[in-house]
């Protein structure tokens, strides 16, 4: 190989590269100004007003010897507080009061409106669209096992539903006296739907919690 051939050889490699680094850098310096405008910038920042370190790992709860909790040594919450685990078919995830958007990714929430796990009346859990498999596959006579910092708890689901209103989710567990409500994004598809898929359960057993 000749001088001529060896400078051609070194420009057909040395040119190109130098080409594309310019264009990329030219790249990147007209689309960083672009990116707040981008659909995925909001996304990130929200995400970035979080971290899963927030959640507060709640204390064991003190329990007498009848299997009675004090609903005021429960109380109050704070939003993120660990409570415990919530285990419905193959999912076993954290139980979180109230969660922020990033801390109700890959665990459930129980709602802030709602009574606590094993109180009489309706205690409602969301689990996102990603993690709700598990739950849209439970029929009727499955468990629920929830372990809380203030004593195990086990409910069985009587019946499955879809929901138009997000109002109207509470109400699905129509009379029972002590139940709960799991409840998700009832698409199953790309998107988000306007209504919900439902779990209704019964309560079987765990402490009683009093006034």
């Amino acid at each position: 190989m000749n001088h001529h051939q060896k400078k051609l050889l070194k420009n057909g490699f040395i040119v190109p590269f130098i080409i594309a680094l310019i264009i990329t850098a030219v790249f990147f310096a007209a689309i960083f100004p672009l990116a707040s405008y981008m659909p995925f910038s909001q996304r990130n920042i929200s995400l970035a007003e979080y971290e899963k370190s927030d959640v507060i790992q709640m204390e064991k709860v003190p329990i007498d010897s009848n299997g009675n909790v004090k609903k005021s040594d429960i109380l109050p919450i704070k939003d993120n507080t660990a409570l415990g685990t919530f285990e419905a078919g193959q999912a076993k995830m954290p139980l979180i009061y109230n969660a922020n958007e990033v801390n109700a990714s890959g665990s459930f929430s129980l709602n802030k409106d709602s009574v606590l796990i094993g109180e009489t009346g309706c205690a409602v859990i969301s689990c996102c669209k990603s993690d709700s498999s598990d739950i849209k596959s439970l029929k009727t006579g499955d468990k629920i096992n929830i372990e809380t910092v203030y004593g195990n708890y086990v409910y069985e689901v009587t019946a499955t539903a879809v929901i138009n209103q997000e109002s109207d989710i509470k109400k699905a567990a129509g009379k029972i006296g002590k139940s709960l409500v799991i409840y998700t994004d009832n698409s199953s598809s790309t998107g988000i739907s306007s209504k919900y898929f439902t779990v209704i359960c019964k309560f079987i057993s765990g402490n009683n919690i009093t006034q």
